[in-house]
């Protein structure tokens, strides 16, 4: 379950501002396809989790997110209608964790994730991407400035940090720099053309790490 960086493509110019979720366009066709997969509580001799009840708030934030089993990713599938991928999902053993390095993948990277998975069906790879965007963006927008700050900090990112504080930037912001991986959008947006590629590449790898190293230690 190795990951990578995601790409993305935006004609922003300055760096984003708004933490709001963006608003779910998950296709209803996705709930009619497949949907005996996950009837009962084994498929191709897959054990699926039978607790059926939707997550509490309180189990959607970065925090908890990250100790989530397969149980709880499971709830989740069902919550958003694609319960069609939890005998993947299973199968794979996909914890919290991961499900966060899966959140900044590359449209390219995860739609070889699923197919290596035998899912092959594009709109139902681009309502997972959207739901689990939607999950991560709110769940992000609750980590504080003061705790962006600090992260950049001992991250030692200098350069980023200076623009935190300027423009009060949450947890959500970083996480949606995570998803702007080219090299030309990113440091349009952030307005900078002068780090070298060394910089550059630090970068990018501390900031694949954002989600997952909470508490706040040391890179």
């Amino acid at each position: 379950n190795g990951v990578t960086a995601s790409t993305s493509t935006s004609t922003s110019t300055s760096a984003p501002t708004s933490t709001s979720a963006p608003t779910s366009t998950l296709d209803n066709n996705n709930n009619n396809s497949n949907n005996q997969t996950t009837k009962g509580n084994n498929f191709e001799g897959i054990s699926i989790p039978e607790n059926q009840e939707p997550l509490s708030n309180d189990l959607l934030g970065i925090e908890k997110i990250k100790t989530w089993e397969i149980e709880h990713i499971c709830r989740w599938l069902r919550m958003v209608k694609l319960e069609q991928l939890i005998p993947y999902f299973v199968k794979n053993k996909i914890n919290g964790l991961e499900l966060l390095q899966i959140s900044i993948m590359s449209s390219n990277k995860l739609e070889d994730f699923f197919r290596c998975s035998g899912i092959a069906e594009g709109g139902l790879i681009l309502g997972f991407s959207r739901e689990l965007s939607l999950l991560i963006t709110k769940a992000s927008s609750e980590i504080k400035t003061e705790q962006v700050i600090e992260w950049l900090e001992l991250s030692e990112l200098p350069e980023l940090k200076k623009i935190a504080e300027r423009e009060e930037w949450d947890g959500s912001i970083i996480y949606g720099l995570t998803k702007m991986r080219t090299e030309s959008q990113f440091f349009s947006i952030l307005n900078i053309s002068d780090f070298s590629v060394t910089t550059r590449i630090n970068i990018f790898t501390k900031l694949d790490n954002f989600l997952t190293t909470i508490p706040f230690k040391k890179l």
